[in-house]
């Protein structure tokens, strides 16, 4: 708490840019599929402290950090993305008949193949330059950031802040962000939810990342945030497996035509009616996860951690 803000935002960083590079490895394996969610989850979250720390940095440079981490998160997004999608459906295919798993085989090897290929894509973009660019930008930013100074605070008069002088105003501002979809939420489109959800994950990145400052009584807010995303996770997860499912039966392409069958049709249409079935359930329980974020209880009990700091 004590840190800097250029100090502070540089070891945060530092520490989720450690633990992007230690899945490299294990991400070109293939091994386990977690290795590749770690791996994204910790190029989101540093693109979660560039977001959160930006308005209070006078640095050009961390836009541009932010461009080239965005990048790997799309290739890794892409090959995760599928995962899900083959994961979800293996569980769907647990509960089906022999009949109707032998036909989900159908769409999941079309979308094993097309993991394969994004899976190559993945392993370019390590191999090419423009993950080499990334490495050699962040390597230059935390060789030189921590020895500056220039945070917008600071004059011949006026010291650095402090990362407890901004910790309140950077949290409240992303729960700003969530509680302002109040007034648009009911009967809101998929989109809404979607945004929503984007708006989540920041606020708790927020409360995770200043966790040590917060302290312990911000983990039940914490949890209740993590719910929120998550139920807004599953919403998002079957809207787009609905969407690839419909785009595959509309138009399987000429090497699976002939493998879509009546049956399959028939199989994959009930998959698709499951999933519009989830999303149904989503919205309909969505006040569950909805209430104890937006409602006072959140606003009091974070107001009063905060303005301890």
């Amino acid at each position: 708490g004590d840190d800097t803000i250029r100090r502070g935002f540089s070891r945060i960083l530092r520490f989720y840019y450690r633990r992007f590079l230690k899945y490299e490895k294990a991400v070109r394996k293939d091994k386990d599929i977690e290795d590749l969610h770690r791996m994204r989850v910790a190029s989101r979250r540093i693109r979660a402290v560039i977001y959160l720390f930006r308005p209070q940095l006078r640095d050009s440079r961390v836009k541009d950090l932010d461009r080239v981490m965005r990048r790997a998160t799309q290739q890794l997004g892409e090959v995760r993305d599928l995962d899900v999608l083959l994961e979800k459906l293996a569980q769907y295919g647990e509960e089906q008949k022999k009949d109707a798993q032998s036909d989900l085989e159908v769409l999941a090897s079309f979308w094993a193949q097309r993991r394969e290929k994004t899976r190559k894509d993945l392993t370019d973009y390590l191999d090419g330059s423009k993950f080499r660019k990334l490495r050699e930008e962040f390597q230059a930013f935390f060789k030189s950031f921590p020895k500056e100074s220039g945070d917008i605070s600071q004059t011949e008069f006026h010291p650095e802040k402090r990362i407890r002088h901004v910790v309140p105003s950077m949290v409240w501002k992303a729960y700003e962000e969530v509680r302002g979809f109040e007034t648009v939420i009911k009967d809101a489109p998929n989109e809404t939810f979607h945004a929503l959800r984007i708006e989540a994950k920041h606020l708790r990145y927020a409360l995770e990342m200043f966790s040590e400052v917060l302290g312990e009584e911000a983990d039940e807010l914490t949890n209740r945030v993590v719910a929120l995303q998550e139920h807004l996770g599953t919403l998002q997860d079957s809207e787009v497996t609905a969407e690839l499912l419909k785009a595959f039966l509309d138009d399987p392409g000429k090497k699976w035509k002939g493998q879509v069958t009546p049956s399959v049709q028939k199989t994959l249409k009930s998959y698709r009616r499951h999933l519009e079935k989830i999303q149904r359930h989503q919205k309909w329980s969505f006040d569950e996860v909805w209430g104890p974020v937006s409602g006072e209880d959140f606003r009091k009990r974070l107001s009063d951690i905060l303005s301890r700091l």
